[in-house]
């Protein structure tokens, strides 16, 4: 089921499926491209969220980017007419045996958006630390070869030739293209020493991606009982 947020010229909407945001508008404009499924099956476009692990990972095998995105919400709290929350439960797979508990927070603000995950290692009984390493996936709507991200000192490009990550460096990224300027803000767990983006579009001509990972795809964090982390993103325009 999808779900409609707005406030005041912004409107999100989104899924109970993973809070996948399948659509961002600001003044009737998709700052997000529109949430779609390919030819070759794949979701595409909106904002889907990588949990518990961002990418690949080869001990993992069975889902790149996690489960989070293609699962149902186990309880929705609505918070008003701009804001809800997600709540996932997972016992784990064969190959991913770690039990946890997922809260999403999705929240229009009058010229953005919010969205925090929180996870939480719960009592499975496992002696191993669960690996995680969570991340975000906005497909930005416009013209990839058009568009730079500048974070810290550094100022990156080029999401047409192939995917790209750098190390944030700065807790605020800026977005842009010859239409518009977006600020990304990176907060909670996310560290600016520690955290990585990648810039990557398989269709350049109509989006492009700035996706935030809690670290560096090889990397993460290892939550024993009862631990957690919280990372969370800010999006608005200016």
């Amino acid at each position: 089921m999808d779900y409609r947020l707005k406030n005041g010229n912004a409107v999100i909407v989104v899924s109970d499926v993973g809070a996948t945001i399948k659509m961002f508008q600001i003044d009737g404009e998709n700052i997000f491209f529109p949430y779609f499924v390919g030819k070759d099956k794949k979701a595409r476009g909106g904002c889907p969220i990588c949990s518990p692990y961002f990418g690949l990972m080869q001990e993992f095998n069975e889902k790149r980017h996690g489960y989070l995105r293609d699962i149902k919400a186990t309880n929705i709290v609505e918070r008003g007419p701009n804001a809800m929350e997600f709540v996932f439960n997972f016992s784990g797979t064969s190959k991913y045996p770690w039990s946890l508990f997922h809260e999403v927070r999705v929240e229009t603000m009058r010229r953005g958006l919010f969205l925090r995950l929180t996870i939480v290692r719960l009592d499975d009984g496992l002696f191993d630390l669960a690996y995680v390493n969570p991340g975000f996936h906005p497909y930005f709507s416009g013209w990839a070869e058009d568009a730079r991200v500048t974070s810290g000192s550094g100022e990156y490009s080029g999401f047409y030739e192939s995917a790209k990550i750098f190390a944030t460096g700065s807790s605020a990224l800026v977005i842009e293209n010859s239409k518009k300027r977006i600020a990304m803000k990176l907060e909670g767990d996310f560290s600016p020493k520690k955290s990585h983006a990648v810039l990557w579009s398989d269709a350049p001509e109509k989006y492009f991606c700035v996706e935030p990972i809690f670290t560096d795809p090889k990397n993460g964090m290892r939550l024993g009982m009862g631990e957690s982390v919280e990372i969370s993103m800010n999006i608005s325009l200016f």
